[in-house]
């Protein structure tokens, strides 16, 4: 998804009290990507080189699901660089429900055509409307969804920003299991459970988030609207 399809309801609530950058990660949007593949290791240190671009000392992440698993690996690297996280539908490992779940969202074992139209119609041609070549990006993302996580346990240790662990108790993808393990792994997390919510980031995601950052964050001088960003990486 891009920043504004995704968080079109969310960025005017966070802008309200900070300032918000929504960045597409590479190959999304009108982003380029002038990489071969997609990985969250890479896509962590663009989100680095973008923070360094504007000047940006420290930051907040709010990320659901790829968002959420490139804010944990930036907060793997940089331990120092994020003042708190809110991390949305992640996982540290693929199990093998995992896999079912996914090739049951795409009715094929990537997103071929004309299997992935037949079984998501209105996603597919979302899909296709949002994103400059989505022929492209379509197989990125398929083997960054399938590679396995290198989140070992003393990786995730390093991560030492306030966090709060946001599921739905229905994810298909992620597991309350799975998210009750991660919490473990955690440093000083929190966990918040949304019922009935699957793969979700609706206004009760929203709320929980915003009560969290308001707990770890002083609340931005008025500033310019939230910024929205398509470019290729340096």
């Amino acid at each position: 998804m891009t920043a504004g399809w995704n968080w079109e309801g969310t960025i005017p609530e966070l802008a309200r009290r900070y300032r918000v950058i929504a960045p597409d990660n590479p190959g999304h949007g009108q982003s380029a990507n002038p990489r071969p593949a997609l990985c969250y290791e890479d896509m962590a240190e663009d989100v680095l080189a973008l923070a360094g671009a504007l000047e940006i000392e420290h930051a907040a992440f709010y990320g659901f699901s790829d968002g959420g698993q490139i804010a944990l690996e930036l907060a793997i690297r940089q331990p120092g660089f994020p003042i708190a996280l809110v991390l949305s539908g992640v996982l540290h490992e693929l199990t093998s429900a995992y896999h079912a779940a996914m090739l049951e969202f795409a009715g094929a074992p990537d997103f071929a055509e004309p299997a992935w139209s037949a079984r998501q119609p209105q996603l597919a041609a979302e899909c296709r409307t949002h994103h400059a070549d989505w022929e492209a990006l379509a197989p990125q993302i398929w083997d960054l969804w399938m590679r396995p996580l290198a989140l070992a346990p003393e990786r995730l240790a390093r991560v030492s920003a306030p966090t709060l662990i946001l599921t739905g108790d229905r994810d298909p993808f992620v597991s309350l299991e799975q998210t009750v393990a991660l919490l473990r792994l955690l440093p000083g997390a929190e966990l918040a459970v949304i019922p009935g919510a699957a793969h979700a980031y609706d206004e009760r995601f929203t709320a929980a988030a915003l009560q969290f950052l308001e707990r770890h964050l002083v609340p931005a001088p008025a500033r310019e609207p939230a910024q929205r960003m398509s470019a290729a990486p340096g």
